[in-house]
């Protein structure tokens, strides 16, 4: 294959550190850097859906900082119904068992009576 193994060792698999005649990183995109461009440099982030790097000041990365915003809100609205629900179901059922407590007590009266 016209390596040897010391130039593989000292190349590497990585595109961008391929042998002396290489260019380096200016293979990789605006963006990209690394072995094999895989990672992303600095102020830029990895697209969650098409695992592209972006810009941290691109109109999607304004995007997703909605979006992350919204399911949080969205996450503590439903925390706060939640809470809601549950209070009024323990109040419901503190009025229905004070009823049944005040019913028994007449129930028990009315036998007493008798």
């Amino acid at each position: 294959d016209g390596f040897d193994v010391d130039e593989r060792t000292r190349f590497g698999a990585n595109a961008t550190t391929l042998a002396p005649w290489s260019a380096g990183q200016e293979l990789c995109a605006s963006g990209y850097e690394g072995q094999l461009c895989g990672t992303c440099s600095s102020h830029f982030f990895r697209d969650a859906i098409d695992r592209t790097c972006l810009s941290c000041s691109s109109e999607r990365a304004a995007e997703w900082y909605v979006y992350a915003t919204a399911v949080i809100v969205c996450v503590f609205v439903a925390e706060g119904l939640f809470t809601l629900y549950k209070r009024w179901k323990d109040a419901k059922a503190k009025r229905i068992r004070k009823r049944l407590k005040k019913e028994l007590k007449l129930a028990q009266s009315g036998l007493a009576g008798l």
